[in-house]
């Protein structure tokens, strides 16, 4: 086994009396798959009690959101839940090649198994109850929307780094952190007006900070027998506006096959609404993202 240090760890669930959760050791030998960025491993396998997520294409910011989704939705009146997290590291390994050194990280997240079927899954053995799935997800999302921001939070992850959202493309991150949010509104506007489009944002700063989750999928839901829905994958998470939630449920009618609009409230301030403005910024960022990066680094 190649050595190791630590960059991040977290601890905060214990498992139920007899139940042996694998120590760090043993995540580093038992999670060997190399062939995608992210995979999982149900534990034990016969009769799981841990579900397990590792890879080298995991943000220690994943980590944090997931955490604070479990605790806060905890504390609402709802039945939605984030599974829980009984630990999480981040470790790192360096190998020497000639006078080279490769640096290599990878996270690891022992979180609560959560029994129950994907809202795919769902869909496909029970088409008659499609749009009981969509009313499932609709609630979940409204739910994390109304999961407390600090009050002195920028738009950020929900771990205070970069934001990460699908108006930034495949790249997913936003290219610099932002100290307000009318500094992140400078940043689009700066854009917007280098590729010569005369739309720009306004009082973004008015609008709500929420709990924004951006990874709208079907097999993002875990839907139980009770029909109680739990989130997963909160990798692209982070504290925004309104808008750029309003402009995820946009792309629900392709992602989902049902338009989710229409069924949730999004949290806003009356007479402002950017979404419009997002959905026309998305394909010239998409196409020209380093002409955004380049924005920014002009910016303060």
């Amino acid at each position: 086994m190649a050595a190791y240090s630590i960059r991040n760890q977290l601890k905060r669930l214990q498992p139920s009396p007899g139940v042996k959760m694998p120590a760090l050791d043993e995540l580093v030998q038992l999670c060997t798959e190399t062939g995608a960025p992210v995979s999982h491993i149900a534990y034990p396998s016969d009769r799981p009690v841990f579900w397990i997520k590792y890879g080298d294409g995991i943000d220690w910011s994943e980590v944090v959101a997931q955490d604070v989704a479990h605790q806060e939705l905890q504390h609402l009146d709802t039945s939605v839940r984030a599974p829980g997290i009984f630990c999480a590291y981040e470790i790192e390994t360096r190998q020497t090649y000639q006078e080279d050194v490769y640096i290599q990280a990878k996270t690891f997240i022992i979180m609560e198994y959560m029994p129950g079927r994907t809202a795919k899954a769902y869909i496909e053995q029970q088409p008659q109850m499609e749009h009981t799935v969509y009313q499932l997800i609709a609630r979940a999302i409204m739910m994390l929307n109304q999961v407390p921001v600090p009050s002195d939070k920028a738009p950020s992850s929900i771990s205070g780094g970069r934001i990460r959202h699908t108006i930034f493309g495949d790249n997913v991150q936003a290219p610099r952190t932002y100290k307000t949010v009318q500094q992140l509104q400078d940043h689009f506007n700066l854009f917007l007006a280098g590729t010569k489009n005369p739309r720009q944002f306004s009082d973004l700063a008015k609008e709500p900070l929420i709990f924004c989750y951006s990874d709208i999928h079907l097999d993002n839901f875990i839907i139980d027998d009770r029909d109680q829905i739990s989130v997963v994958d909160f990798a692209d998470t982070s504290y925004l506006p309104s808008s750029f939630q309003k402009f995820d449920l946009l792309g629900t009618r392709e992602k989902l096959g049902f338009d989710l609009t229409a069924i949730v409230k999004t949290p806003a301030t009356q007479g402002i609404d950017n979404t419009a403005v997002l959905f026309e910024t998305y394909p010239s960022l998409v196409v020209s993202f380093s002409s955004f990066v380049k924005a920014g680094k002009m910016m303060p």
